[in-house]
């Protein structure tokens, strides 16, 4: 569903044999790639500055952006790639040096233009003249080396909250890439410290790609049939960057992508209660031997103060059954007490909701599925006490069908999915109010995680700053579910906890019954409600204008609604009389573990 290796067929190392054989129409300006003229696309850009970094725009100040217009960079063409309902393959290459806005083809399979929209920006206008399979666009057939020969460059992908590899790991023509929606965001970037390619689709409304790498080679696929006569128009953005000191190559091909697409989409404004929560207690019902409500009473009276969203997993099964049932009835050894005790908690404030998750049967976004998960959530509420509510599964899966635009967007605009809903997973183009990023540091088959797993540091593993970068306003909540509880509290040093401080995320928090197993979460939230963190409106920036961070130190910096710069520091040996430099402001640090400083320089 989400990985794919793929061999394009004829393409296993060699171009087909009709790869290069379009036939150029009177206005053609395309032809095959040559060796030193096609193969990574490179033609120098016109003469004058062009500002290829827009982080100034988002929570920065002229002053603090040392690269608001950055050197002339090389351009890189996208080529397209086709294969018909018959197995051709074929190859449609750039000539980088062509003239014009844009180039076009004719043949005996496809007529059609690519444009040059400025800025990076590509259009691809298709008409079939046989049946298609799918098509790849951009598709770059030839090597290019983003940092050079020999460069330690690494893959990121979006899967997950972001995984990295080295550059070089796969053969060519050997895709791996993910299915979005399912990937966070349709692209693919690769990087070194300074220099950076994005690839991504900037379709609106999005539809369903995979977005690949090869070894030293980058794609987008459409893995849509498209019948003869049938016509399609995709778009593009495929640039290169520069990364400046304080600024990672990555931050800047996010940050295009960013760019564009929040021009397109703008999330809800979630809940104030949820703006201002602190994380939610992780309740697994299957998990107690005998179900006494007492125990419930205890864990809300004890916690609500700074923990006021309770999430029931669990409510369909006995002791040791099903956490995530798809099955809309409780289990009776939980009724009466459950329902009555839920009940009182929403009434008196707090926010209390159970597990959900997509159809039995149809799906989620159209009958008979919708209504199915209707009535669930409204069982939920009217006969079980809720007030709030946790989906399963949706926010990290695919939810649309072949050829059409993502379906799911709209459930969470027209109350199918109340706005009080914690979502798993974080996915860009899905306008609910909160996303469930836990299992995302220790990751799956794909990429491992854990302490110590960044780009500088290893070949490769989970990267979570990535799309919190991309959806650095968006509220999420990570900690002990999925997997993660095995780098939760004292056994790990902590290690999802101080994820969670440095990355502005709430908490997830399943280990509730051990004292010694909360002390970090409490500290954090005190510290938090200290500071009046969540009124702030902290936006994620990362590590972005940080320079001179000692080792000793881990350091993330938010950027508030009205302007200030926040940092989330780890100091975990309270190493004394340590600072930091953003752009020139130096910034002392406390001999604290954990503190939030604000810039003594705005």
């Amino acid at each position: 569903m989400f990985l794919a290796l793929l061999l394009i067929p004829g393409c296993n190392g060699a171009i087909p044999s009709d790869a290069g054989g379009p036939r150029r129409d009177a206005s053609s300006n395309a032809g095959d790639a040559s060796a030193d003229g096609g193969g990574d696309g490179r033609a120098e850009q016109p003469e004058g500055p062009r500002c290829e970094n827009d982080l100034c725009e988002i929570g920065e100040t002229p002053d603090n952006c040392p690269w608001d217009c950055q050197p002339t960079l090389p351009r890189v063409l996208p080529n397209l790639f086709i294969k018909t309902a018959s197995g051709t393959s074929r190859i449609y290459n750039q000539d980088a040096a062509a003239p014009g806005p844009g180039w076009s083809f004719s043949d005996d399979l496809i007529e059609a233009t690519i444009t040059d929209e400025g800025e990076g920006f590509y259009r691809l206008d298709l008409t079939a003249k046989v049946a298609i399979d799918s098509i790849a666009f951009p598709f770059m057939h030839e090597a290019i080396d983003v940092s050079g020969p020999g460069a330690n460059d690494k893959v990121f992908y979006p899967w997950l909250g972001g995984g990295f590899e080295p550059e070089g790991t796969l053969a060519p023509f050997a895709w791996r890439g993910f299915e979005y929606p399912g990937a966070f965001a349709p692209l693919i970037i690769t990087a070194g410290p300074e220099h950076g390619l994005l690839v991504a689709a900037v379709n609106w409304p999005p539809v369903e790609v995979m977005a690949a790498h090869a070894q030293r080679q980058n794609a987008v696929f459409y893995r849509h049939p498209i019948a003869a006569a049938s016509s399609v128009r995709y778009r593009s953005l495929v640039t290169r960057v520069r990364g400046a000191p304080g600024y990672k190559a990555w931050h800047i091909a996010m940050n295009r992508y960013a760019k564009w697409f929040y021009s397109h989409f703008k999330a809800p404004e979630p809940p104030t209660w949820m703006i201002e929560n602190e994380g939610f207690l992780n309740v697994q019902l299957e998990n107690f031997m005998t179900f006494d409500i007492a125990q419930l009473e205890k864990l809300w009276s004890e916690k609500k103060d700074r923990w006021n969203l309770m999430l029931l997993w669990g409510q369909m099964s006995d002791y040791a059954g099903a956490c995530c049932a798809k099955d809309r009835d409780m289990h009776s050894r939980y009724l009466p007490e459950l329902p009555a005790f839920v009940a009182g908690v929403a009434k008196g404030g707090g926010h209390i909701g159970y597990y959900t998750r997509e159809p039995a049967v149809g799906h989620i976004a159209e009958s008979p599925g919708v209504d199915w998960y209707k009535e669930w959530v409204a069982k939920n509420a009217t006969e079980y006490g809720a007030n709030t509510t946790y989906l399963d599964v949706v926010c990290r899966g695919r939810a649309s069908v072949p050829n059409s635009p993502v379906r799911l967007p709209p459930i969470f605009l027209d109350g199918t999915v109340p706005t009080e809903t914690v979502c798993e997973g974080f996915q860009d183009v899905y306008p609910n109010s909160a996303g469930l990023l836990s299992g995302f540091l220790l990751g799956d088959s794909n990429f491992n995680g854990g302490e110590g797993i960044t780009p500088e540091l290893v070949d490769g593993g989970t990267y979570t700053n990535l799309v919190r970068f991309l959806m650095r306003d968006r509220l999420g909540y990570i900690g002990g579910s999925n997997g993660d509880h095995k780098v939760w509290g004292t056994a790990a040093d902590y290690y999802v906890e101080r994820q969670a401080f440095l990355l502005g995320l709430k908490l997830d928090i399943i280990h509730w019954r051990y004292p010694d197993e909360m002390v970090v979460a409490t500290e954090i939230a005190d510290l938090r409600a200290k500071a009046g963190w969540w009124k702030a409106r902290p936006t994620y920036m990362d590590t972005v204008g940080l320079l001179d961070v000692p080792g000793e130190l881990d350091v993330r910096r938010h950027v508030t609604r009205d302007g200030r710069n926040l940092f989330t520091i780890t100091n975990w040996k309270k190493e004394p009389g340590l600072s930091f430099r953003h752009g020139e402001c130096v910034v002392g640090v406390p001999a604290d573990r954990l503190s939030i400083v604000e810039s003594p320089c705005g």
